[in-house]
């Protein structure tokens, strides 16, 4: 019950993060030119490593081209707003690649969860400009995907869970004698362990050689 729950609370944190990138890169490619360049003249408050921009690029890249391009506009117009973005992402990553080494099913499942809740924001984030009807129509369709995957995940914790608290109850019926008769039971069990000489005791070859049968 308690892994379920972090699972949820992790597919929660992702698309947390992911808004929060999206919402980074949006909003400074709508920002005006001379906004840009205003912030520009502004220290970057955070500087990133080739490493973990290597790592974020290539996992927009291969996961979600739109945002890695964004991304790519963003860090000529904006450094510092770039660098929270990397920031951003890659610790979506890192909670990805978590999930991946624990399990690689899972890992597939949360993978395909950012990829629509991230597409769904660049979508809507089109749609804002020009209210298209065919927009819409797309994102409904990513809308209702979304749900029947939610749907699914909440199904299989909830089979996780029932299958975790049959064997709960197995375990309380296995423990359901009177409470003196089980710990006599457990008694007599380490008792054994406790004393294993005891099991010699009958066997008269594992007693030492009196001093006739030296002679």
């Amino acid at each position: 019950m308690v892994r379920c729950a972090r699972n949820v609370m992790n597919r929660y944190r992702l698309a947390l993060l992911a808004t929060g990138v999206l919402l980074t890169c949006v909003i400074a490619a709508r920002v005006p030119v001379a906004a840009q360049e205003s912030s520009d003249k502004k220290p970057a408050k955070s500087e990133v490593s080739v490493v973990d921009r290597q790592s974020a690029m290539t996992f927009a890249t291969e996961n979600h081209p739109e945002l890695a391009r964004l991304l790519e506009q963003l860090e000529k117009s904006r450094p510092g707003e770039f660098a929270r973005a990397m920031k951003e992402l890659n610790q979506q990553v890192q909670r990805l690649e978590n999930v991946k080494d624990k399990s690689a099913s899972r890992y597939a499942e949360q993978l395909e969860s950012w990829k629509r809740d991230s597409q769904i924001r660049v979508q809507i984030a089109r749609w804002s400009r020009s209210q298209d009807a065919e927009q819409e129509r797309q994102i409904r369709e990513l809308l209702k995907k979304r749900r029947e995957s939610r749907v699914a995940q909440l199904q299989a914790d909830q089979k996780r869970v029932s299958d975790q608290l049959a064997r709960i109850n197995e375990q309380l019926a296995t423990m359901s004698e009177p409470m003196e008769s089980q710990v006599d039971k457990e008694w007599e069990q380490l008792s054994k362990k406790a004393a294993p000489g005891r099991k010699n005791n009958g066997d008269k070859s594992s007693e030492p050689p009196t001093s006739t049968e030296q002679k």
